[in-house]
């Protein structure tokens, strides 16, 4: 299931970038998110490559997912996947300047690991778009 979101902020690309891709401000608009934690030797001038773990709040449950840096090339690309036993998440985030904003896409795609959950989300496919569109 493929989902894209794209919106105009009014900042320099730079700026834009650069939040997207700081740990400690994943928190103020990655919902639900509890903590990253990056493997040791992460640069984070080259994370192409480097693995994570991310535990994020669902409900009154917290689920662990692994991760992977998948893309990034400064200050317009940044790509990642998360996966745990259920499903796995590509999300990639691609930045264009305009003028002087910056058009932000946001893109995931999900798979899901059993026929059970692949039905489900079928069903409910306007509800999950609403789950990814707030992490806008």
């Amino acid at each position: 299931m493929k989902n894209i979101c794209t919106i105009e902020i009014e900042a320099p690309i730079a700026k834009v970038f650069d939040f997207i891709n700081d740990d400690t401000k994943h928190k103020l608009w990655l919902h639900g998110l509890v903590e990253t934690i990056r493997e040791p030797g992460y640069d984070r001038k080259n994370p192409l490559g480097s693995k994570f773990r991310q535990k994020i709040r669902q409900g009154k449950k917290i689920e662990v997912y692994d991760g992977e840096v998948t893309a990034y090339e400064r200050p317009k690309h940044l790509g990642a996947r998360v996966h745990n036993k259920s499903l796995s998440i590509q999300a990639d985030y691609h930045l264009k300047s305009v003028k002087k904003t910056t058009q932000f896409e946001f893109t995931t795609e999900i798979t899901f690991h059993n026929l059970a959950l692949k039905l489900v989300a079928g069903m409910s496919r306007s509800i999950l778009r609403g789950i990814l569109e707030k992490q806008m």
